[in-house]
């Protein structure tokens, strides 16, 4: 089985191994991933993790054609981690940025 290397852009740079069948859930782990370090954020309150669910969150929505079924879920994923974000470090853009896509996922069920 061939290896593919992907990288997450907005996650330190790094560089994923994932053979050729995972790819295709990519974005599924990503998230499995961001709520994995969220429960770990609420458990020990590092900003760090924080910040790696936000861009976690990020990345399927680079990886998805916005014709994807759940480019809303990935919009509204994101949106409630910014929410958070905002709620734990007060700034005003992140909520504005979560209003913003909270309202991209609504429209985008709307059609």
């Amino acid at each position: 089985m061939t290896k593919t290397w992907i990288r997450l852009s907005h996650f330190r740079g790094k560089c994923w191994p994932c053979a050729q069948s995972v790819t295709t859930n990519w974005s599924m782990l990503l998230n499995n991933l961001a709520n994995q370090l969220s429960f770990h954020f609420h458990h020990r309150g590092n900003d760090e993790d924080l910040d790696q669910v936000i861009t976690l969150h990020w990345e399927p929505l680079a990886l998805r054609p916005v014709s994807h079924t759940d480019w809303y879920m990935s919009l509204n994923n994101l949106a409630n981690k910014l929410s958070s974000h905002f709620e734990h470090r007060g700034k005003d853009e992140d909520l504005d940025q979560a209003i913003v896509l909270q309202m991209e996922a609504l429209a985008l069920l709307s059609h």
